[in-house]
């Protein structure tokens, strides 16, 4: 994953997370930003400070799309092979 300046930009980092990376989603009260993984089954949680990944979830379900709610904490995600919906509370 290639994290650009909106201010220049420019490329700033390079985080090695993942083989096929399908969604992102930004949480800006958490510096949380929520990556799919859906090789994997995986959703990385990265802080937007270190841009370090600080968790991994484990997801069956082809993680896909994401959409964080900063006001909840909450963010969903779409699952292909089930047509469902997760949800992360951070």
């Amino acid at each position: 994953m290639l994290v650009i300046s909106g201010a220049t930009n420019t490329l700033t980092a390079t985080i090695g997370v993942g083989r096929e990376l399908e969604g992102a989603a930004v949480n800006p009260l958490t510096s949380t930003v929520y990556v799919t993984d859906e090789f994997n089954n995986t959703i990385y949680l990265l802080n937007t400070h270190t841009n370090k990944v600080t968790s991994t979830l484990t997801d069956g379900n082809n993680p896909l799309v994401l959409a964080a709610n900063p006001l909840t904490s909450t963010t969903y995600v779409t699952n292909r092979a089930n047509n469902t919906v997760s949800l992360i509370s951070s």
